[in-house]
């Protein structure tokens, strides 16, 4: 599954990070910042952006899963 960051400002996405899942709930629980170290050095986590640490997900932001793209909402996920 692929992570990635929403930049709205400027319009575009940024891949920063693929989470081993196939689950939306699990892939939003392992993108957060629970943890001191920061959820991209999760051993279920490929961090590609080459941050140290970085923002936990939140709504706006966008999973994709099987070549499909999701949206984190308010509450939930939607299909774009």
């Amino acid at each position: 599954m692929d992570s990635y960051d929403d930049e709205s400002i400027t319009g575009f996405l940024r891949h920063v990070a693929n989470i081993d899942t196939d689950d939306l709930e699990e892939a939003f629980g392992r993108s957060q910042n629970y943890l001191p170290s920061g959820w991209l050095k999760s051993e279920k986590v490929e961090n590609i952006c080459g941050a140290e640490k970085i923002r936990s997900t939140s709504a706006g932001d966008v999973f994709e899963l099987n070549g499909v793209s999701y949206k984190v909402g308010d509450i939930g996920f939607v299909k774009l």
